[in-house]
C-alpha cells in the first residue's frame, strides 16, 4: 500500500473500536478518543503520523510492561515521523489529567537515530511524571529510587543527550522549578527537601549544579543529620568522575536557617585504593550552640557524639570560622 490516510473521529468509544479491528494493543482500552488525524505510507508502511487528538475517560490496562492506571483526560497536537535510521517524535499544547494531576506541558521532541538519543522538553509536572514511571515495570535501579522518592515541582527546560558506545554516555541540562523530593513523613527514609530552583548541567564525567533557591524542610541520607529547616539557600556544586576516582567541590553555600546562618565551602577528593581528602571550611554567624545537638553527623564515633551533647549545653555563637 502507498499513499495517503485522513481521519477525523469524535467521540469513539475505544472497546467498540477494538471490537471491529484485530489490533490486540486496544482490545483491554477503555475510554473514547476524537480528533484528527493524517498519515502517509510507503511500500506498506507508514512513514509519517500527525494530527491533534483528545483522550477522554480512558483506562490503560496492565501488561507486562506497565501496571494498570486511569487517565481522565489527554489532548495534545503531535507529529511522528520514521524510516531506516530511526525515528522523530514532536508534541505540543500537551494537556493531561493523569493520577490526580492536571498539567500542561509546553512542547516534548524526542528523537532516535541510530545509538544516538535526543530529549528536549519544556514544563514538565514532576508530580505526574513520577506517577507514571511507578506504573512501569522493569525501570533501571537508579530511576526506582528516584521515583519512590515521590518528585514534585517542574522541569522548565530539559535537554538530554544520550548515546550508547560500550555504555550509555549523556549530555544533560535542566532547569527546575520548586523540585522537592521524599513524602516528608515522620520516619521515612531517604532524602526529603522541598522548593528547590536552579539548573543542572551533567556529563557521565562531569558535573555542574547552580541552586539559586532553597527553603523548607530538609532531611540528607541517613549518615548525616537532620532534618533542619532551612530558610534560604544558595550554593555551587562540582564534580568530576574517572576510573581512578572522583572530586567534589562546593567553592560556595551560603544557608539560611532558624538557628543561624552558616556559609561552607567543600572539597572531596578520593583516588581508589587511597584514603579520600577532604577540606572544609565553615563560617557561622549568629548560631544558637543548642541547636547543634541535634546536627552531628551520624558516623561520628557514638562516644563522641555523646561527649559533645553533655558538654556544648547553651548559648550563642555570634560569629566563627574553621578550616
Amino acid at each position: 500500500f502507498q499513499g495517503a490516510i485522513g481521519l477525523s473521529l469524535h467521540g469513539l468509544n475505544l472497546q467498540a473500536a477494538a471490537a471491529l479491528t484485530r489490533i490486540p494493543a486496544i482490545h483491554s482500552l477503555a475510554g473514547s478518543v476524537g480528533g484528527r488525524f493524517w498519515t502517509t505510507w510507503q511500500r506498506g508502511r507508514m512513514g509519517f503520523a500527525g494530527g491533534a487528538a483528545h483522550l477522554v475517560a480512558a483506562f490503560i490496562p496492565a501488561t507486562r510492561h506497565n501496571r494498570a492506571f486511569p487517565v481522565r483526560g489527554l489532548s495534545a497536537k503531535f507529529s511522528f515521523k520514521r524510516n531506516h535510521q530511526g525515528f522523530r517524535f514532536y508534541a505540543a499544547d500537551v494537556n493531561a489529567k493523569i493520577g490526580g494531576v492536571t498539567s500542561r506541558m509546553g512542547t516534548l521532541y524526542v528523537s532516535q537515530r541510530g545509538a544516538r538519543w535526543r530529549v528536549n522538553a519544556q514544563r514538565i509536572n514532576l508530580e505526574q511524571l513520577g506517577y507514571l514511571g511507578r506504573r512501569i515495570r522493569h525501570l533501571a535501579p537508579p530511576l526506582v529510587r528516584i521515583m519512590s522518592l515521590h518528585p514534585k515541582g517542574r522541569l522548565l527546560r530539559l535537554r538530554l543527550r544520550l548515546r550508547r558506545a560500550s555504555h550509555w554516555h549523556y549530555h544533560v541540562n535542566v532547569r527546575f522549578l520548586g523540585l522537592g523530593l521524599g513524602s516528608g513523613e515522620v520516619g521515612s527514609s531517604g532524602p526529603t527537601f522541598s522548593h528547590a530552583s536552579g539548573t543542572l548541567v551533567a556529563t557521565s564525567k562531569e558535573g555542574h549544579l547552580f541552586l539559586t533557591d532553597l527553603h523548607g524542610m530538609v532531611r540528607g541520607p541517613k549518615t548525616l543529620p537532620g532534618p533542619l529547616r532551612v530558610q534560604a539557600a544558595r550554593a555551587n556544586v562540582m564534580w568530576q568522575m574517572a576510573e581512578n576516582g572522583f572530586s567534589l567541590e562546593v567553592p560556595a553555600s551560603h544557608v539560611v536557617t532558624t538557628d543561624g546562618t552558616v556559609n561552607a565551602a567543600l572539597s572531596i577528593v578520593h583516588v581508589r585504593g587511597h584514603s579520600p581528602r577532604v577540606l572544609i571550611s565553615v563560617a557561622l554567624r549568629q548560631i544558637n550552640v543548642s541547636a547543634l545537638n541535634g546536627f552531628y553527623p551520624h558516623f561520628l564515633h557514638p562516644h563522641l557524639r555523646h561527649w559533645l551533647r553533655r558538654t556544648i549545653r547553651g548559648g550563642l555563637s555570634r560569629g566563627g570560622l574553621s578550616c
